[in-house]
């Protein structure tokens, strides 16, 4: 091989591997724009908006500007989209969605409603999903192609949930297979897999405290980092890993207080972190922040390590989420003005003046994703370990 065929071969590796998504493991880094579209499983999350916020609780301080463009009912022709017009027309409007929300990561959840139709409409699907897939390359964005979400328990209008599932095996794998040939992403749905009915309305649409329950698997589909803080802490040493500890008295016995402050703030499903003590003293102990008892345990057990959750971040992650609510309906408003035929379609000529108002939702927007950036980061919290007489 000669010199420069090598330089050649080691510029298309370098190209290729910059290119190449490692699959199951999403990446925010920089100032992520990320983009999730898809069908009813999509568009429900952000009236509770767990998930979202899982992902904020993750990643501290970072301003991450999330855009849900989800559409019940939807497939990955658009056509759930195309409102007066025809199929066509709603996989154009899906592609100037995706592409006005300017992306450098895009989630795409399709799948689900084209399983319906088994093995003859295996070909067309491959078919239309590798077409969005090369009409989005141009955005530069990176891209990953989630898996179906389960039917978590037997719908009693289904006639057999067992051809549902082996429909969603074969569409399961086509979307991997897809992901391969097309150089894109691939995450697996299988953490949430969880069969319990009351996560959901009907068996398949999880209801809000179903987002909430399967927050934890959500978070390990995407292949993030939910690792809590581990402190141990006796009389004379401290040690933590995921939170920063301020030690301010220690009595005899083993009595102790001290501030602490976790890297992340708790994702339901998740324990926050894990809390070691030693050179307590026989007999049972009592964690408390102000009032509120955390953990209970014998010396034995303290020494082993309890796993435990601030309730002063808990609070403030139900804040974040509540902020993360507001925002996602303030977007809703943005992108799916209830009055859009009067603002934007055939009736424009009426009320069409009126349009100029939306683009008016985007510093309310921007203001929420800065509120939702301080939300994120976890404050010290003032803890207390005394034995319980």
């Amino acid at each position: 091989m000669t010199q420069w065929s090598e330089v050649i071969l080691f510029c298309l590796l370098t190209l290729f591997s910059a290119l190449t998504v490692v699959p199951g493991q999403i990446s925010l880094e920089g100032q992520p724009r990320v983009v999730w579209v898809g069908s009813t499983w999509v568009e429900r999350e952000q009236q509770s908006s767990h998930w979202e916020s899982s992902v904020h609780a993750l990643f501290p301080g970072k301003k991450i500007v999330w855009r849900n463009l989800g559409w019940s009912g939807d497939n990955v022709s658009g056509e759930s989209r195309s409102g007066f017009g025809s199929i066509e027309d709603g996989y154009k409007e899906l592609l100037k969605q995706i592409k006005d929300a300017k992306p450098n990561l895009i989630l795409l959840s399709y799948g689900f409603n084209e399983a319906f139709e088994g093995d003859k409409g295996i070909a067309s699907f491959r078919a239309k999903y590798t077409r969005l897939l090369n009409d989005l390359k141009p955005l530069s964005a990176k891209i990953y192609l989630t898996g179906l979400q389960p039917v978590i328990s037997h719908p009693p209008e289904l006639v057999s949930v067992e051809a549902i599932e082996s429909n969603q095996k074969i569409y399961n794998k086509a979307i991997e297979e897809i992901s391969k040939s097309s150089d894109v992403g691939f995450l697996s749905t299988k953490p949430l897999n969880l069969k319990k009915t009351a996560l959901t309305s009907n068996g398949i649409h999880l209801t809000p405290q179903g987002y909430g329950s399967l927050s934890s698997g959500w978070v390990e589909s995407l292949g993030l980092d939910s690792k809590g803080f581990q402190v141990q802490l006796s009389s004379s040493t401290q040690e933590a890993s995921g939170a920063a500890v301020e030690m301010k008295k220690v009595e005899d016995g083993g009595a102790i207080s001290f501030n602490i402050r976790a890297e992340k703030l708790p994702i339901p499903g998740i324990a926050q972190g894990n809390l070691k003590v030693t050179d307590l003293a026989e007999g049972n102990w009592e964690l408390r922040e102000g009032k509120t008892v955390i953990a209970t345990g014998n010396a034995e057990k303290w020494a082993k390590g309890i796993p435990i959750r601030l309730p002063g971040d808990a609070a403030q992650m139900e804040a974040l989420r509540g902020e993360v609510v507001a925002k996602n309906q303030q977007f809703f408003y943005r992108w799916r003005p209830q009055n859009e035929t009067y603002l934007f379609g055939f009736r424009k000529h009426e009320q069409g003046n009126n349009s100029r108002e939306i683009p008016q939702f985007d510093p309310f927007i921007e203001a929420s994703e800065n509120r939702i950036s301080k939300l994120s980061q976890p404050k010290f919290r003032s803890l207390s370990l005394t034995r319980k007489d």
